[in-house]
């Protein structure tokens, strides 16, 4: 046995010795996530979401199903590497205007209602990043306007595209999901506890960074928002 065993033992040295997290069934997976959403919907939503559940378990889901499975063949946890926002660097959220973007110029109101704005390289990788922030933005107008924006609590971006859910057209709500992901990565600033976009025709989205919080926390932010609304 001494032969076999691990002296000093790291945190993940026994990781493989542990069962894999198995992958629900589809049927399982939509009846749990219907009865999670019935007690918040009226009849008329509900049924709404009913054939949405189908139409997913019909066309989309048998597809996604399969590489879920075929992922958990070589991983410990098939949804390990699965995220639901961008990652980035963090900031001083202490500032309560935030700033926007729109047509990838970015502008903070800044009383008295006075604006700054800049380009936006954060979506470079990390180092390049770094250094054209030494570069161009440690001094003068530039350092300004970044100080402005790191010292927001959010950022809004006010988007010149339309999206949110159309009945009966395939993929939008991919396109909806992928232009809050990352939009065209220029007009979107990653470096932020969050960002809510804003889009042409009046939908909304955000787009959550990981360093401050795991997704779950921005969910419970947008539907107390959703709330509010609501009662206002």
């Amino acid at each position: 046995m001494k032969v076999l065993s691990v002296r000093k033992p790291l945190l993940y040295s026994f990781q493989t010795s542990l069962p894999k997290l198995p992958v629900p069934s589809v049927e399982a997976t939509i009846t749990r996530y219907l009865e999670s959403v019935r007690p918040l919907m009226d009849d008329e939503r509900y049924g709404k979401m009913e054939a949405l559940a189908k139409e997913f378990k019909e066309k989309t889901a048998p597809r996604l199903q399969k590489y879920l499975i075929l992922k958990s063949w070589w991983t410990t946890n098939y949804v390990s590497t699965l995220s639901f926002s961008s990652a980035g660097g963090g900031g001083d959220h202490r500032h309560v205007s935030p700033p926007y973007g729109h047509r990838g110029r970015y502008t903070t109101v800044v009383p008295p209602f006075s604006s700054t704005s800049n380009g936006d390289p954060n979506p470079s990788p990390r180092v390049p990043w770094a250094e054209a922030r030494a570069r161009f933005f440690s001094h003068g107008k530039n350092k300004a306007s970044l100080d402005a924006i790191e010292r927001a609590a959010f950022f809004l971006t006010l988007d010149e595209e339309e999206h949110g859910y159309v009945p009966g057209q395939e993929g939008c709500m991919d396109a909806y999901a992928k232009s809050l992901l990352h939009g065209r990565c220029y007009d979107r600033w990653f470096d932020k506890s969050f960002t809510l976009v804003v889009y042409k025709n009046g939908k909304l989205g955000g787009n959550a960074e990981h360093s401050w919080a795991d997704a779950p926390i921005i969910g419970h932010l947008w539907e107390l928002g959703g709330e509010w609304g609501e009662k206002e």
